[in-house]
């Protein structure tokens, strides 16, 4: 399944997913009123910064996502890209991500935009490690 999705970021601009391509991207697919998809931040935190080859990009997956995805990431102040796809595409499953059953659910994309991984759930910061884990052995 290739990366192709448009976002409403949390800060107004536009996003193509699809312009990410070159690098690996793990998409943190959550909910904002989930607190699960909240404490996945404890998580995601240390992650990022020690993870600079893969992209992470937040998208929230309820309706009107769009409406309630800046002031999440004004509270939350998560420090990767967070949007929503504002034609509900997402929540709806007829996005390229699937259908959403779980949230959260990360989804790890390769540089050529490929889906290689989908998981789901409270993931600790050694779990999502060991997630990007194939991107290390594709590198080498």
């Amino acid at each position: 399944m290739r990366l192709d999705l448009g976002l409403r970021l949390s800060d107004g601009r536009w996003l193509e997913l699809a312009d990410l391509r070159g690098t690996p991207v793990l998409l943190f697919v959550f909910a904002t009123f989930d607190t699960i998809s909240q404490a996945s931040l404890t998580s995601l935190r240390p992650f990022v910064p020690q993870h600079p080859e893969v992209i992470v990009v937040g998208i929230a997956a309820q309706p009107r996502a769009t409406q309630l995805v800046e002031a999440w990431a004004y509270a939350l102040d998560p420090p990767f890209l967070v949007g929503a796809n504002p034609y509900g595409y997402v929540e709806n499953g007829e996005s390229t991500l699937g259908k959403i059953e779980i949230v959260p659910t990360y989804i790890l994309y390769d540089a050529s935009g490929y889906q290689i991984d989908r998981t789901t759930g409270l993931l600790s910061e050694a779990d999502l490690a060991r997630l990007v884990e194939p991107l290390r052995r594709e590198s080498d």
